[in-house]
């Protein structure tokens, strides 16, 4: 039995996670929650305690800055 070289081994997060944002707005109830923008053009809110990306849809509890 052959052991799985460390090349071979993918971290499902890290492969569905995007690696570049732009932060484009925040939540209205909480400001520390950045919306930001994947590259897969996806939304996510950026938790600033835990620093982990999360994907959100983008509702009427998000302020996007026109301007990003």
């Amino acid at each position: 039995m052959c052991a799985a070289s460390p090349a071979s081994a993918v971290d499902p997060f890290l492969s569905s996670v995007p690696a570049v944002f732009a932060v484009v707005g925040e939540h209205r109830g909480d400001p520390a929650r950045l919306l930001l923008l994947g590259d897969d053009g996806r939304f996510y809110t950026y938790e600033t305690d835990d620093g982990v990306p999360i994907a959100v849809e983008l509702t009427p509890e998000w302020v996007v800055d026109t301007a990003a």
